[in-house]
């Protein structure tokens, strides 16, 4: 149980130093092209709703 709960710390601390300076517009960049690498990988076919912005 140890050995696993420290690779998952270890797995945190790189993701931690590989996104610590990015900008949060830069984080969600990432995040959609991982997403779109894994629905293209599994062959999903999901429909994106994006949310409007509040006050528009």
């Amino acid at each position: 149980m140890n050995k696993t709960l420290d690779e998952l710390h270890k797995i945190r601390e790189e993701i931690y130093e590989e996104e610590k300076n990015l900008t949060i517009a830069e984080r969600l960049k990432k995040i959609h092209k991982e997403s779109e690498a894994i629905l293209k990988k599994h062959n999903l076919k999901l429909r994106i709703i994006q949310k409007k912005a509040v006050g528009v």
